[in-house]
């Protein structure tokens, strides 16, 4: 609540006479006159800039203190904003559960929450996200609705990993050659899904963002991608050469795997275009030229939704959908009263 003078007042309004809760007052700011853009300011520092109540999809969550969304999202319109489409599109599918890999502090789980029907598995290895994230979860409310698990996705469950934080809300795996306190267990995919008594039919997505291990996770799927038909979201950020070659193997699992579209957005979340796997090699090519100096810096990671023939028309008519909300022209004044 932003109000001019006499807010008092206008407070008790809003607590008795419209029965809004008190919980629900997020602001009283004291203002002399209405200044428009004074009352941006105020809304831009207190409320959207606020990482410890930031609302997503109309939900409240904690992002903690250095959480990089918030500037994100004022600065690139369409950063994170498909999620609630993706999971509009699970209420088409036929399963029960979207698997949430990288859940961090649950950003995503929000942006989905009020859009799709489906159970959540969520993981997340790095302590202070995965606190915030059952956190979060408890915010929410319904909480049957939510499984989190604090641990590494990998095909390579014998090996043993760390937590190496980055800036900002980022933080990845690092292999290790002893076992120390900060060993975080490992698990893949398809054992996951077999310990919890699900089917692979079962599960509609399988979102999956861990900062350059993301082929890791799709490798440790694969009776997931052979038996089920989840769609597949991925961040395809790049880090080392090696990286660079599981992508290219793992884009053969799936294609082996009966995926055959793949919709490509780039990392402010605007959307590229549908490719197979020769396109998915020649922008992670171009990507990968960015880092060596040859071109400007575009973009530096992109993201992918992949699925099996079955689902093509869907994903093709919710893509339309979400980039409809984003004209390629900008509407004027003139034009609006003409329609």
């Amino acid at each position: 609540m932003i109000a001019i003078n006499g807010y008092q007042a206008v407070v008790e309004q809003c607590l008795k006479v419209l029965k809004i809760p008190e919980k629900k007052i997020l602001l009283l700011a004291h203002v002399f006159e209405w200044n428009i853009d004074l009352i941006k300011n105020i809304f831009d520092e207190n409320i959207l800039g606020n990482t410890r109540n930031y609302h997503i999809e109309g939900i409240g969550i904690d992002l903690g203190e250095d959480h990089n969304l918030p500037s994100l999202q004022r600065m690139y319109k369409m950063y994170d904003k498909f999620f609630p489409y993706i999971g509009e599109m699970t209420r088409k599918k036929n399963g029960k559960y979207i698997l949430d890999i990288g859940a961090n502090v649950g950003d995503t789980l929000a942006a989905m929450w009020n859009h799709t029907d489906d159970d959540f598995i969520v993981i997340e290895p790095v302590r202070e996200f995965f606190e915030l994230l059952l956190q979060n979860v408890e915010r929410l409310g319904n909480t049957g609705r939510v499984y989190a698990e604090r641990a590494f996705i990998t095909d390579k469950t014998e090996e043993l990993y760390q937590v190496k934080r980055g800036k900002g809300a980022t933080a990845h795996k690092e292999r290790i050659n002893i076992n120390t306190d900060e060993v975080i267990p490992n698990q893949s995919v398809d054992g996951l899904i077999k310990s919890k008594g699900i089917a692979f039919e079962d599960v509609d997505l399988l979102k999956i963002d861990t900062d350059g291990f993301d082929a890791d996770c799709i490798f440790a799927a694969k009776e997931l991608l052979r038996d089920g038909n989840a769609l597949l979201y991925w961040e395809n950020y790049v880090e080392t050469f090696a990286q660079y070659q599981q992508y290219k193997d793992a884009y053969a699992l799936l294609v082996n795997e009966n995926y055959t579209s793949f919709f490509c957005f780039d990392n402010w979340g605007n959307y590229l275009c549908k490719a197979d796997k020769e396109i998915l090699i020649s922008i992670m090519d171009y990507v990968r030229r960015t880092y060596t100096g040859c071109i400007g810096n575009t973009f530096g990671y992109f993201d992918v939704l992949a699925c099996k023939s079955e689902d093509r028309e869907l994903c093709e008519n919710i893509i339309q959908k979400y980039a409809g909300q984003y004209p390629l022209w900008r509407i004027t004044v003139d034009e609006v009263a003409k329609r």
